[in-house]
């Protein structure tokens, strides 16, 4: 049977759309605010997961929307490491998931497929991954020569897990929404 943990990294609030996701869930959830950064929060979430009974975290951000049985659908797959593929805004709109050589999903992409590197958006992760990540490091934020940022913690923690020999991959039929002041989804749609 499995014990699922709901973690998000949150700035203080959380959108109407997840608030109404959580409400559909039958799982825990562990809030953990960003104040400081979202590396963080995400350690702090991992801590709470490690120190409990739980199978399997499931970490989303404030500003996602999923349809209510996501998570049940990437338990389905019994994957190490799944990641939901979302719109992201890179200069344009794309996905978050990366294959090999950083070579972009794109958008339209549909099924189940092993990835490279995805956001950290709605990700559910085994707790033996978890147990053999060095949480200092994993979701650590890498700058450049000139201080500007190079990669973020969905870069550090998907590298940190490949390194160790897990898969990760990516279910891009999940319905989801990043939402920021616009909706990308419908941006997308404008655009399309």
């Amino acid at each position: 049977m499995y014990k699922i943990l709901i973690g998000i990294p949150t700035r203080g609030r959380v959108t109407v759309p997840l608030a109404q996701f959580l409400q559909k869930q039958k799982y825990d959830i562990c809030y953990a605010t960003s104040e400081i950064s979202v590396s963080c929060a995400r350690i702090e979430i991992c801590r709470y997961f490690l120190n409990r009974d739980y199978t399997h975290l499931f970490m989303v951000d404030d500003d996602i929307w999923l349809e209510k049985d996501a998570i049940d659908k990437l338990l389905s797959h019994d994957k190490d490491v799944i990641i939901v593929g979302c719109l992201i805004n890179q200069g344009k709109i794309a996905l978050n998931a990366y294959k090999k050589d950083f070579e972009q999903c794109l958008v339209g992409t549909s099924g189940l497929s092993e990835i490279d590197v995805g956001g950290l958006g709605a990700c559910l992760v085994k707790k033996d991954v978890i147990r053999s990540l060095n949480l200092h490091t994993c979701f650590a934020i890498k700058h450049d020569k000139d201080l500007k940022l190079a990669f973020g913690e969905d870069y550090t923690f998907c590298k940190s897990v490949k390194e160790l020999g897990y898969k990760i991959y990516c279910d891009f039929d999940i319905k989801s929404d990043h939402l920021k002041v616009c909706s990308l989804k419908e941006m997308w749609g404008m655009i399309v």
